[in-house]
């Protein structure tokens, strides 16, 4: 139990940290803001957030978890592709480079055909 509240305070404190950082660059004070929770665990960490912000207002709507999912749904389909190939440069391997693109460009297409969209672009 203390090791879980342990990982809560750091992340708690990680997302105090971000949200300071990101309102000192927007000018703004967020003891004169409201904080609103929504997301899977959003409303886990809200108070504590709230706190130590200095924050004198949270809402927690309904179905705040919800709002993840939510989320999801709208959002534009996305897949990300990685290949690792290390190697020094003056002795990098450029035919195995182009076939590493490659696989990832018919990977790309399949997964894009599979969803019913059109690799190429056109409509």
């Amino acid at each position: 139990m203390d090791s879980a509240l342990g990982v809560q305070r750091i992340v708690d404190e990680t997302m105090a940290a971000a949200t300071r950082m990101h309102l000192a660059e927007k000018g703004r004070d967020p003891r004169r803001l409201t904080l609103i929770a929504f997301g899977g665990a959003g409303p886990v960490h809200a108070y504590n957030l709230a706190r130590l912000l200095k924050m004198k207002r949270l809402v927690v709507p309904l179905g705040a978890g919800v709002a993840s999912a939510l989320g999801f749904l709208v959002a534009p389909p996305a897949t990300d592709m990685v290949r690792s190939y290390v190697a020094r440069l003056e002795r990098l391997d450029w035919d195995h480079v182009n076939t590493l693109f490659a696989a990832m460009t018919e990977e790309g297409s399949r997964l894009l055909r599979e969803a019913g969209a059109d690799p190429s672009g056109s409509r």
